[in-house]
């Protein structure tokens, strides 16, 4: 009889550390869940795949290239002429180039 409550406490005994590493887990998991869907973390996500994706240098090159010609042309006052030779020339290099 002896015998056997000495095993029923040993195996209460490590039930309960068995339920205390699963309560940790369960809350560790429960940190990492709520931090995954934090707001903050969903824009670093989005700015992080955006960043990683392979045409965007390719295209902000090319956006800030038209953006610059299609302002310097503007300066110098191409858009004013009656013919547009000059201002075909530099659009036409800035698309070509850029």
């Amino acid at each position: 009889m002896k015998n056997q409550a000495q095993l029923l406490t040993q195996r209460i005994q490590t039930l309960e550390i068995q339920q205390a590493e699963d309560l940790m887990a369960l809350k560790y998991q429960l940190h990492d869940s709520l931090e995954s869907i934090s707001p903050l973390n969903y824009i670093k996500k989005s700015i992080k795949d955006i960043v990683r994706a392979p045409d965007l240098k390719t295209d902000m090159v090319n956006g800030v290239a038209g953006l610059a010609s299609a302002y310097l042309s503007n300066k110098i006052g191409l858009f004013g002429l009656a013919k547009g030779p000059i201002r075909g020339l530099v659009q036409f290099i800035g698309r070509k180039f850029f």
